[in-house]
């Protein structure tokens, strides 16, 4: 159950961080805040490095099934594997 809901938080966070236009301020193609990932770190530290993985893994097949594209799905899932393993 609050797998689920981190779940939740965590895309919903992830889908509010696409509306913002952040090449602005750095002009470098993918650059996202990753503000998800501090769903991940909360995760990480109550329920335990398994449950954080999947977390991890849902928000971004999830987040790349409601942008519509497959690059985000490996933006994604690369960006938070490498900040789950800087974790």
């Amino acid at each position: 159950m609050p797998s689920a809901v981190l779940t939740a938080l965590a895309l919903g966070l992830s889908v509010m961080e696409n509306l913002f236009p952040v090449t602005a301020a750095i002009p470098v193609p993918g650059v996202k805040l990753g503000l998800a990932n501090i769903v991940t770190l909360f995760a990480l530290y109550e329920l335990g490095a398994v449950s954080a993985v999947c977390i991890l893994i849902a928000r971004c097949v999830l987040g790349a099934v409601f942008a519509g594209n497959f690059s985000a799905l490996l933006f994604s899932l690369l960006g938070g594997i490498t900040a789950m393993a800087v974790m």
